[in-house]
């Protein structure tokens, strides 16, 4: 039994994916073997097709979008 078998889904940060770009996310879907749901915590504000494309592509299969709105 491996220590993460009980975490359903990994949260990969903002602060990491800023350090390591998105090929942390190719790194911690080896790891995990793909056997994790990958959360890329990307925070996209612009360009939000791409950016969601390449995330997808380096193995998350959700990502964050940063919206706002006024009242």
């Amino acid at each position: 039994m491996k220590c993460y078998s009980a975490v359903d889904i990994v949260e990969i940060g903002t602060p990491l994916i800023i350090r390591y770009g998105l090929s942390i996310v190719e790194q911690i879907k080896d790891w995990t073997k793909g056997d994790k749901i990958l959360f890329a915590d990307t925070k996209i504000a612009d360009a939000g097709r791409w950016e969601t494309n390449e995330a997808i592509s380096a193995g998350a299969n959700m990502v964050s979008v940063l919206a706002g709105a006024s009242s």
